[in-house]
C-alpha cells in the first residue's frame, strides 16, 4: 500500500513514519508533505493508495486540499490534535480519523479497515463534512448500508431501535434505513442533542413525542404513531427531560406532569 503523509508539524510526520514503518509492514512511504501546494502536486505525482491527512496546514486546509480531487482513486485518514468539533464532524460524517499523538493500535485498526474495504474507497460527501466541521451541532450524519452511504438530516430522525448489532433509524416520511452500529454508537453521538435513551432498545427524539402514557410502566407515542416502552428505571427522568425540552420549546411547560 503506497502512502503519504501531509501535515504541517515535522515531529508529527516523524512519529507517524516511525509507527508506519515498525508496525504497519504492507505499508509503503512514497512521499511528505508540510503544505497545501506541495502535498498537492505529491498526490498527483505520486497516486498514493492512502493519505495521511492534517486538517490545518500553510496555504488551506485538509477539506480544501480534497476539493481537488472530487474524483478520489486513494482513501483518506484525517489525523488531527484533539478538536472537539472537529471529532464530532469526523464522526457524524462516517470518516476515518486519528487523534494526535497517535496510538499505534488505532493506527493499525485504521489500516486494516482500509484494507478491509478491498479497493472501494470511502465515499466522503466533503460539503457534509465541512458543514459538520464549522458547526457546533453538525445537522447531517452519514450512515453507511450495502448500497453506499446514506446522509440523513438529524432533524428528521423519529427514532432509532436496537436490532442486534445493527439498528434501524425511522425517519419521516415513513422512511427507514438499517445500519451495523449498535444503539450506544448513538447515545454517544446525540449526547449534545434532543434525544433519549428511553429503553435498551430504542432512542426518541424529544421533538417527535406527541403522547405519554403510564400504561405498561411507560409508553411514549411518537408522531408516526410508533409506541415505544420507557424503562421503568428511566420514567421520571424521561418527565423532568421532556418537561424541559418542553420549556425550551416555549410550550406548557405542565404538558408532561
Amino acid at each position: 500500500m503506497r502512502v503519504v503523509i501531509i501535515d504541517d508539524e515535522i515531529d508529527a510526520i516523524q512519529t507517524l513514519e516511525f509507527l508506519l514503518k515498525n508496525y504497519c509492514p504492507d505499508v509503503q512511504i512514497v512521499g511528505k508533505a508540510t503544505g497545501f501546494f506541495e502535498a498537492k502536486e505529491l498526490i498527483i505525482n505520486k497516486e498514493p493508495d492512502l493519505i495521511f491527512l492534517d486538517i490545518v496546514m500553510p496555504g488551506g486546509t485538509g477539506f480544501e486540499l480534497l476539493g481537488f480531487f472530487p474524483k478520489r482513486n486513494f482513501d483518506v485518514i484525517f489525523v488531527t490534535a484533539h478538536n472537539e468539533f472537529a471529532i464530532n464532524a469526523f464522526k457524524f460524517s462516517a470518516v476515518d480519523y486519528l487523534l494526535k499523538p497517535v496510538d499505534q493500535d488505532d493506527l493499525i485498526a485504521s489500516i486494516q479497515r482500509v484494507k478491509n474495504r478491498q479497493g472501494k474507497h470511502q465515499a466522503i460527501d466533503m460539503e457534509v463534512l465541512m458543514d459538520n466541521a464549522l458547526s457546533k451541532k453538525p445537522k447531517k450524519i452519514a450512515v453507511n448500508n450495502i448500497d453506499g452511504i446514506n446522509y440523513i438530516d438529524v432533524d428528521e430522525i423519529i427514532c432509532i431501535q436496537a436490532e442486534g448489532s445493527y439498528s434501524i433509524i425511522y425517519q419521516t416520511e415513513n422512511r427507514k434505513i438499517t445500519i451495523s452500529r449498535n444503539l450506544k454508537e448513538y447515545e454517544n453521538l446525540f449526547v449534545s442533542y434532543d434525544f433519549f435513551r428511553s429503553h435498551n432498545s430504542y432512542i426518541i427524539n424529544l421533538q417527535y413525542v406527541e403522547r405519554f402514557s403510564n400504561k405498561d410502566g411507560g409508553i411514549v407515542e411518537m408522531k408516526n404513531g410508533m409506541k415505544i416502552p420507557i424503562s421503568r428505571r428511566k420514567k421520571d427522568l424521561f418527565l423532568k427531560i421532556m418537561n424541559n425540552f418542553v420549556i425550551k420549546q416555549n410550550s406548557k411547560p405542565d404538558e408532561f406532569h
